[in-house]
Formats: C-alpha cells, sequence, structure tokens
C-alpha cells in the first residue's frame, strides 16, 4: 500500500476518522470520514477505505447509489480536489476515484471523461448536491418506496425477500 501512497504527489493526513456533521435539507447526519488529506495547493483529497469491490459509477447514477463520498466532498466547506475509494483488498490494492487531475493518484479517472456533462467535479459535487437534496427530501416526506438503484445488487442478497415484493415484477425469481 506504501508504494500506491507514494506515486501521489505531496500531500499531508489532516484527519483520520474525522467526524463530519453532514446537514442536508433539514436532516443532520452524524458520519466519519476514513481520511483526509490536504494537496500543497490547499484543496483536500477525501478518501474511504474499502476491502470490497468499488466502482465510482455508482455515485453518477440519478439516484447515487453509494453516496458515502459524495456527501463529504459536498459537505467538506473547502475545495476538493480529489474523491477517492482506497481498495486495500489483500493482493489487489488500488486507488478508484474522481478528480479533475487524474495524476493525483494512480487509478483515478477525470471527471470530464466520465461524468455526464460535467466538467469540474466542482460542477459534479453541484449535481450531488441536489441528488443528496432529493433524497433527503424523501426521507423527510416518510417517502419508503423500495426502489433500488440495481435489482440485481441490491436484491439478491437482501435478508428482507419474503417481506418485499420488488422482485416479482423484475423476473429476479
Amino acid at each position: 500500500w506504501m508504494e500506491l501512497e507514494r506515486q501521489r504527489p505531496p500531500f499531508a493526513v489532516i484527519g483520520r476518522e474525522t467526524s463530519l456533521d453532514c446537514p442536508i435539507n433539514g436532516i443532520i447526519l452524524r458520519t466519519r470520514a476514513d481520511r483526509i488529506d490536504r494537496l500543497n495547493d490547499g484543496r483536500i483529497v477525501i478518501i474511504d477505505y474499502k476491502t470490497g469491490e468499488v466502482n465510482i459509477s455508482d455515485w453518477l447514477t440519478d439516484r447515487i447509489a453509494e453516496p458515502q463520498l459524495p456527501l463529504y466532498s459536498v459537505m467538506a466547506g473547502e475545495p476538493v480536489g480529489a474523491v477517492i475509494f482506497a481498495r486495500i483488498k489483500k493482493g489487489r490494492p488500488a486507488w478508484a476515484g474522481l478528480a479533475d487531475d487524474a495524476g493525483l493518484a494512480p487509478g483515478l479517472k477525470e471527471v470530464a471523461a466520465v461524468s455526464r456533462g460535467h466538467e469540474t467535479l466542482e460542477a459534479l459535487m453541484g449535481w450531488w448536491r441536489e441528488k443528496l437534496d432529493g433524497l433527503a427530501a424523501e426521507v423527510r416526506r416518510g417517502h419508503a418506496t423500495v426502489s433500488p438503484v440495481s435489482l440485481v445488487k441490491s436484491c439478491r442478497y437482501c435478508d428482507l425477500g419474503i417481506l418485499c415484493r420488488v422482485s416479482e415484477g423484475a423476473g429476479l425469481e
């Protein structure tokens, strides 16, 4: 893992297990960011450690499938240089994330190349904010419709299948 860290431009770790209160549309989420780094230009990098597979495309769906890092970046309160998963899977460590400059870590994607018309991370974060506000508004209204982003991913291993009928109309049985 340290070899991957050495491939990054200079940075300083400024937070580990950092508590973040994230007020979003009247709801305060008390969260904990795994790691926050500061780049030499003053921007921060938000990092979440994962031992399993990660997919940054989950940040680009209409209903953000993995909202944790988008939420942290939107609530950071300062310029964000990159949003990164640090996959620490034995034998397969890797970075996966988004930035304006993919050179901030090997394996990063440039926002302009992968997002839907968002040229910068700042613009994408504005879109994330809208989507997160919408999700929070649903929670405040008590909206509890079962609406998984991916039936295959969400329903296949769900322990509540006996109570839920969403798969009946989707041919997952």
